[in-house]
């Protein structure tokens, strides 16, 4: 239990109060002392960022790896609020940015997950893993990727961080951000040489994916860097389908100007046009029937584009396509 100078000690760190900090110190108050809860003064300095007084507790002789609650160090807990300078002057004193949590965060993956863009590079500047993954298998690539830090995605592939690293999740750094539709980012990551027909974490091909969602710019970017038309998740669904279903016509008009088959199959059998009658989707019929979309197909069991139209009394759509 911290006695009432050491208290004080913690006090004056989170406000800042060098003089009064050495003048404690002058008196034997504890430079390590902690509260109930594992804060010491410098880390109570740390966050909030009161980079004077970290100096000062450092030259006092604090504890630079000390651990909050065990959990953890200075420096994860820095890096995480952003604190640049105090990580610049924790990184001085000798703080290790090969520490972790319980969880296996690293100052590195803490910053990159918060989007802390000066951190990072302060971080990576000293030789901070940029590959360094938590026990989850995530990241600082897949962690800024997923919350949209485009300047410490940058940061990170600059001093080559591995860009086509699954998490056990299933996620990439890229399937992060075509599921965000951060179209940015999903660039930079397939310039790096991102593997375009990787899967998403539900073992959805990225563009179908991005289809399914309407994100036409990312579908773009996807099909220039080779990503496959035609490809298909574990049911059977294509990028069309996916894109029809959801009503995505911008997108359906980008996959059927690059080539899309208007009349592939997707499972039992069913086209682009049968499911977007089903879904009752009229501009996106209209599309596919003008790009040559066959109406006479019928699924497995039988059932034509006509016949759901009339099955679900759709009259708008049955009189698309009686003539047909």
């Amino acid at each position: 239990m911290p006695n009432p100078s050491d208290l004080e000690m913690i006090r004056a760190a989170a406000a800042g109060d060098v003089e009064r900090i050495r003048a404690l110190f002058d008196r034997g108050a504890n430079v390590n002392a902690r509260w109930g809860n594992g804060a010491t003064p410098l880390l109570a300095a740390a966050v909030a960022g009161r980079v004077d007084a970290v100096r000062a507790l450092l030259q006092q002789g604090a504890d630079v790896n000390a651990r909050y609650q065990d959990e953890a160090t200075v420096l994860i807990m820095a890096a995480t609020q952003g604190q640049a300078q105090v990580v610049a002057a924790l990184l001085a004193a000798g703080a290790g940015t090969g520490e972790r949590t319980r969880g296996g965060v690293t100052p590195l993956l803490a910053a990159s997950i918060e989007g802390h863009a000066e951190t990072v590079e302060a971080l990576l500047a000293v030789g901070a893993d940029p590959d360094a993954a938590d026990e989850r298998g995530v990241t600082p690539l897949i962690g800024a990727a997923l919350n949209g830090h485009m300047q410490v995605v940058c940061a990170l592939l600059a001093c080559a961080a591995a860009v086509n690293v699954r998490a056990q999740s299933g996620i990439t750094a890229l399937s992060a951000a075509v599921a965000a539709g951060n179209s940015g980012i999903a660039w930079v990551l397939l310039e790096k040489g991102a593997d375009v027909n990787t899967r998403d974490g539900q073992d959805r091909p990225l563009l179908v994916s991005a289809s399914a969602a309407g994100n036409v710019e990312i579908a773009g970017f996807l099909i220039d860097h080779g990503a496959q038309i035609e490809t298909s998740d574990a049911v059977g669904t294509h990028p069309l389908l996916a894109a029809t279903v959801g009503g995505r016509v911008p997108v359906m008009k980008l996959l059927l100007e690059r080539g899309a088959n208007p009349d592939a199959r997707g499972r039992e059998g069913i086209t682009p046009l049968i499911a977007g009658v089903v879904k009752d989707q009229p501009e996106a019929v209209e599309l596919l029937l003008a790009s040559g979309a066959n109406p006479a197909l019928r699924t497995e069991n039988g059932l034509c584009a006509l016949d759901a139209a009339r099955a679900g009394g759709l009259e708008k759509m049955v009189a698309m396509l009686a003539g047909r």
